[in-house]
């Protein structure tokens, strides 16, 4: 009888086991869907689900050929114009790969901000960690805007280009004043249904980061809302992780679209604003491969290149979609899978960096705004200079994360020094080109922000804490105690009082047993 109940105890012991084990591996498609995966997306992995090195890079390696692709494709179509419905059917791939992308960013940016704050326990962390995140956001994208502003002065690209003769933007002018109440305005709609339909990203964020916060004080009264919004985020991330594979495709068929649908204009207005175009990469490669790894390796002290190796997926969909929003999928996939970085940091601050933190928009509307000086003979005294690196600053933050919303926010920092709009209207004919080039560079800047602050909360949990690791629950303190003579002999006393109480209770069948085999 002992022996049966022994043998049950012990089987249902390892159902349990197994039960849980069930529960913590991930849920695999099967050998045959894998088969038939690989098949269709040879980047995807072979066997084994998700091979971590192999197959990122793997991915990363078709992304390459994708974008090489779209660009021989692109030109060739340019030149020979198929016709439209060739055209439609060339931009289709990408224009569904877009659209899933634009889909998962509303529910990803809500539940990953909500799980980000809440895993961080209590709101002076929260605090904390956004304070760091402004101030490196506002910092770099100062500098990109004054950096743009030194190419321009460098380079003199106007003494190159002409921009008269353009129409202005449809756009309604605004001063400067009225351009950031409107920022602050779509910070808080009045209806988040409407601003989801409206792609509102900064609206939700701000809803998302109160509830978060919410959430984070309330405790366990809130426990079934955080697993909610945790199961939604982990949710989120599996669709990612499959819509990715249509990356290669999606960027080959957005490139073919956007170059061989641009007609022979492109490249005759490219050569017309030749130097305008070199001296916008000259300051965004400067940006970043120089200025932003610099500060990088300044604070983590480690190799800022390898980092962004790594992160790479990102800033190719970056610039084959020209948006930061629907690339924050795959950057926070990147930034927690490949690069290590803590889900809380990543989930708080890049869907932040994606709506307000842009770079290489900065950067940009610095440079275009000189440059239609420069062209037009306008002198531009230090005031105008410092308004226009300060007004494209905020134009950047205005910019919703969008394709080509910084052309939009480039009326503000047009009207702010009074140049003529018309010569937007020039500018619009290679600003697809040039989109694509700044959102790689505000989606680095976001990778970069997130690593650098990482790096600084790990520090300082390491300085206010003994466990700098964060396995306080599995550390005990050592301590070495100067123990006497009698202190042993009333630990012995302990011990043998213990072994006879162990004696006493055991059971006549347990004494037989051991008995047999000792």
């Amino acid at each position: 009888m002992s022996k049966d109940l022994h043998h049950h105890k012990r089987q249902n012991s390892s159902n349990i086991d197994e039960e849980t084990q069930r529960e913590k591996e991930p849920l695999l498609p099967s050998s045959r869907a894998r088969r038939w995966l690989h098949l269709l997306f040879p980047w995807c992995g072979g066997d084994t689900h998700e091979e971590e090195e192999g197959g990122s890079h793997t991915l990363l390696i078709w992304t390459v050929v994708g974008v090489i692709t779209g660009m021989i494709v692109g030109y060739i179509v340019n030149k020979h114009n198929p016709g439209e419905t060739a055209m439609e059917l060339l931009s289709f791939p990408g224009e569904i790969l877009l659209n899933m992308l634009r889909a998962l960013v509303l529910p990803l940016v809500t539940a990953s901000v909500i799980v980000g704050i809440g895993a961080l326990g209590e709101a002076g962390s929260t605090g904390r960690l956004a304070v760091w995140t402004l101030i490196y956001f506002g910092a770099t994208t100062l500098f990109a805007a004054a950096m743009g502003i030194f190419w321009v002065l460098l380079i003199q690209p106007g003494d190159f280009g002409d921009v008269k003769g353009g129409d202005a933007p449809d756009v309604e002018e605004k001063t400067p004043l009225e351009s950031i109440l409107e920022v602050i305005r779509s910070a808080f709609p009045p209806n988040l249904f409407a601003a989801a339909h409206d792609m509102n990203v900064l609206g939700v964020l701000t809803f998302a980061i109160a509830l978060g916060i919410v959430i984070s004080m309330l405790g366990e009264v809130a426990r079934p809302l955080a697993l909610f919004f945790n199961a939604l985020n982990e949710a989120i991330m599996k669709i990612v992780s499959y819509v990715i594979l249509l990356v290669p495709i999606g960027v080959c068929s957005l490139i073919i679209d956007k170059l061989g649908g641009s007609g022979e204009d492109f490249f005759g207005q490219l050569e017309q604003l030749s130097m305008y175009a070199v001296t916008v990469i000259v300051g965004l490669i400067f940006h970043s491969f120089i200025f932003l790894p610099l500060i990088y390796f300044i604070i983590v002290r480690s190799n800022p290149f390898t980092f962004m190796w790594k992160t790479s997926q990102a800033l190719l969909i970056a610039v084959g979609t020209s948006s930061s929003a629907a690339t924050l999928p795959v950057t926070i996939k990147v930034c927690e899978e490949n690069c290590n970085i803590k889900p809380h940091i990543t989930r708080f601050i890049l869907p932040l960096g994606a709506t307000v933190n842009m770079n290489g928009t900065a950067l940009y509307e610095a440079v275009a705004a000189l440059f239609v000086a420069q062209s037009l003979d306008i002198e531009l005294s230090v005031g105008q200079v410092i308004v226009t690196a300060l007004t494209a600053t905020l134009a950047a933050v205005g910019a919703a994360g969008i394709p080509e919303a910084g052309l939009v926010t480039m009326v503000m920092v047009f009207s702010a020094i009074g140049l003529p709009l018309e010569s937007i209207g020039i500018l619009f004919s290679i600003d697809w080109f040039l989109d694509r080039l700044r959102t790689g560079t505000n989606v680095i800047g976001d990778t970069y922000g997130a690593a650098i602050i990482a790096h600084l909360d790990k520090k300082r949990n390491a300085q206010a804490t003994p466990f700098p690791d964060g396995d306080e629950e599995n550390t005990l303190p050592v301590t070495t105690p100067t123990m006497t003579s009698k202190d042993m002999a009333m630990d012995d006393a302990d011990l043998s009082v213990e072994s006879s109480s162990y004696r006493n209770a055991s059971t006549p069948s347990s004494r037989r047993a051991s008995s047999q085999f000792s």
